[in-house]
């Protein structure tokens, strides 16, 4: 854990701009600690709603779907469940919940939809995507 502590604020004095592929769950929460951090950053995903394939009508899963891990290992440390106990959440369930976190940490603004990312090329240190 001090590793990647170390790591941010080392980022973070060299003030560089994040670019995150994906505003699934898994992009939501690096967005959210890279703005904590400080750092100038920008989730993108090519579809017209953010939560990856637990967004309505992704077209990935199907919509009356119920998660196969509870509530308590689903939810993010920093935003616990409003649910009292365990709970097996349905696909528009967590969607909800995922929305709530957006909006908890403000982070709609920095979060581009339908937006993707064509090309990314390392020239001279520096990502030109």
């Amino acid at each position: 854990a001090s590793t990647q502590i170390t790591t941010i604020m080392c980022l973070a004095e060299q003030h560089k701009s994040i670019l995150i592929a994906g505003a699934g769950p898994c992009g939501l929460a690096a967005l959210k600690e890279m703005q904590e951090a400080g750092l100038e950053a920008v989730a993108v995903d090519a579809r017209d709603q953010f939560g990856g394939v637990f967004s309505p009508d992704s077209g990935v899963t199907f919509e009356q779907m119920y998660l196969t891990t509870s509530n308590m290992f689903m939810a993010f440390s920093d935003f616990p469940s409003e649910d009292n106990g365990v709970k097996y959440w349905s696909k528009a369930e967590y969607f909800s919940y995922l929305e709530k976190y957006v909006d908890h940490f403000k982070l709609r603004e920095f979060i581009a939809l339908g937006a993707s990312i064509k090309t990314a090329n390392l020239n001279d240190g520096k990502w030109d995507v």
